[in-house]
């Protein structure tokens, strides 16, 4: 009961008000959120940068070459396959970074972030809105998650949309467009096609490398013992 109000809210219009300001809480919570998830961190701006690339092979080399010669004037985003762990996704974030950053919107995002949301029916439009914002997008290891095909129609209408905008889509992938064309639908092996410069990184895995490194210092240390 409400004392001194004439005409006091009813129990379904407080309840109503009530829920209008949870969704309100609860729409801010979500943009923060994905603000947070796909933005370039501090330590992305400290570590993903040109001067931070470890140049292990010519392969990486001329790869790099390749990508930063890349401009919006060419009229197409990137798409960026390899072997596992040759450094794909730095030489991505070091383009943005050393390039762009102070000039133009990015998002990043992993591609399994991506078939995510597409599997919250209730924010999907909020997802969509989101992706389609930023001038450049990365999408991260795509073809780690092939998803539904609900979900792949929902890539294709995103890649669509920022195709009709005009806005670059930037991808890393493990797979070549071959393997692409295997695993997801045509229509988005075709965008990827038509509307990125595709690019091979054929330098050898940075793990690989570091593998290498480790079994050398270890027959050194046994050399060592026996001497």
């Amino acid at each position: 009961m409400f004392l001194g109000l004439k005409n006091p809210l009813s129990k379904e219009k407080i309840e109503q008000i009530e829920a209008e300001n949870k969704k309100m809480i609860d729409d801010h919570i979500l943009l923060l959120r994905t603000r947070s998830q796909t933005s370039l961190s501090k330590r992305d701006f400290e570590s993903k940068t040109w001067d931070k690339l470890e140049v292990n092979s010519q392969e990486l080399s001329d790869c790099a070459k390749v990508v930063k010669s890349w401009s919006p004037d060419l009229g197409a985003g990137l798409f960026l396959h390899g072997d596992p762990g040759n450094g794909k996704t730095h030489l991505l974030k070091a383009l943005i970074i050393d390039n762009y950053s102070t000039t133009l919107d990015f998002r990043f995002v992993r591609c399994s972030d991506l078939m995510a949301s597409f599997k919250d029916y209730q924010n999907l439009e909020f997802y969509h809105q989101e992706y389609l914002k930023p001038w450049g997008l990365i999408i991260d290891d795509f073809g780690t998650e092939k998803g539904s095909d609900f979900e792949q129609e929902q890539l294709f209408r995103l890649l669509e949309q920022r195709k009709d905008k005009d806005k670059f889509v930037f991808m890393t992938s493990n797979l070549n467009l071959k393997q692409i064309g295997e695993k997801y639908n045509k229509r988005i092996l075709s965008r990827i096609g038509e509307h990125m410069i595709v690019v091979e990184n054929k330098a050898p895995s940075y793990r690989k490398i570091i593998q290498m490194r480790m079994q050398e210092k270890l027959q050194n240390q046994r050399l060592n013992l026996l001497k």
